[in-house]
C-alpha cells in the first residue's frame, strides 16, 4: 500500500470527523423574568421582542426560570411564544415540560393547559405549610404566610392587579413569608428549617412594597437542581 494511502489513528479520527460550525451547535437559553426577560413593574418584553423571535427562528429554545407560579407564567409563556419550551417555576420546585420534550416512555401525558407534563423535583406545598407551622409554635416565632393573606391583601402589599395576585397565591412548592420578629428567632428558624430539607431565600417582587423583601420556604433543591434533571 501507498505511503500517500496509509491512515494513523488520529489522521482517521480527523478525517471521520467532520468540521462542525461552533455557531450551528445545538444551544439553549435560560433566562430569568423579573428585571430580566421583563421589566421589573409593568412586565413589558417589547425590547426583547425581535431576540425572541430570532430565537425562534434560529430553533434556539428560550426556557424560562423564575421564582413565579405556574399559574403566573401561563399567561406570559403565551404572550411570549414560549409555549413549546421548558419552563422552571417557583425556583425550581415545578417543572414543566411541553410534550416535545418529554421521555416517550417515561413520562404520561400532560393533563393540563398545552398538554405540559409537570414535575415536581421537591416537597409539595402541604408539607412545606406543615412545617411551617410547627417551627412556628415550637420556636414562638411570629410571621405571615402568603397563603394566609387575602387576594386583596396581597394586592395592597404587591401592586400586582386581582388576576395577578390570585395567580401568585397558589403555590406549589413554596411559600412566601412576611417576617415579623428579629434576626436571632429568623438564625433559629433557618436552621429548623434546614432539618426538614427546606431552606429559606430573599427577594422577589413580593416584597416591592415592604421594607425589606419577603422569605421564601423553598425545598433545597434549587434552580440548579432543576436544570439538571
Amino acid at each position: 500500500m501507498p505511503e500517500s494511502a496509509r491512515f494513523s489513528p488520529s489522521t482517521l479520527s480527523a478525517a471521520s470527523t467532520p468540521s462542525v460550525d461552533p455557531a450551528l451547535q445545538p444551544r439553549l437559553v435560560v433566562t430569568d423574568l423579573d428585571g430580566s426577560l421583563l421589566d421589573h413593574h409593568s412586565y413589558d418584553f417589547s425590547p426583547a421582542a425581535p431576540w425572541l423571535a430570532r430565537l425562534k427562528q434560529m430553533g434556539v429554545p428560550v426556557i424560562p426560570v423564575t421564582s413565579k407560579t405556574r399559574a403566573e407564567l401561563i399567561p406570559l409563556r403565551e404572550a411570549l411564544g414560549l409555549t413549546a419550551t421548558p419552563f422552571i417555576a417557583e425556583n425550581g420546585a415545578v417543572i414543566g415540560l411541553p410534550p416535545g420534550w418529554c421521555h416517550a416512555r417515561l413520562d404520561r401525558p400532560g393533563s393540563g393547559r398545552d398538554g405540559v407534563v409537570i414535575k415536581h423535583p421537591g416537597v409539595d406545598i402541604g408539607f412545606i405549610r406543615a412545617r411551617l407551622k410547627v417551627w412556628r409554635e415550637r420556636l414562638n416565632i411570629r410571621f405571615t404566610r402568603m397563603g394566609e393573606l387575602s387576594v386583596p391583601e396581597v394586592m395592597e402589599l404587591t401592586g400586582l392587579d386581582a388576576v395577578r395576585a390570585r395567580d401568585a397565591r397558589q403555590r406549589e412548592g413554596s411559600e412566601p413569608l412576611l417576617w415579623h420578629d428579629s434576626d436571632m428567632a429568623l438564625a433559629s428558624f433557618r436552621t429548623a428549617l434546614e432539618g426538614d430539607g427546606l431552606q429559606l431565600t430573599q427577594g422577589g417582587a413580593f416584597g416591592m412594597s415592604w421594607d425589606a423583601p419577603p422569605i421564601r420556604a423553598v425545598p433545597s433543591s434549587g434552580w440548579s437542581s432543576a436544570l439538571r434533571r
